[in-house]
């Protein structure tokens, strides 16, 4: 799989993250730094 193959899928998938971040964001008031930082370390175990 070359690079530019792993960029496309990324982008293709990058909207669910996206979603995901702006659900949490509607109960975690004002902290979208930490929503970034949480969701980076749940998806990368840990």
């Amino acid at each position: 799989m070359t690079i530019e193959e792993i960029n496309k899928k990324v982008i293709e998938k990058s909207h669910i993250i996206d979603n995901l971040n702006d659900e949490i964001a509607k109960v975690v008031v004002g902290q979208r730094y930490m929503i970034k930082r949480m969701l980076v370390g749940l998806l990368a175990d840990g």
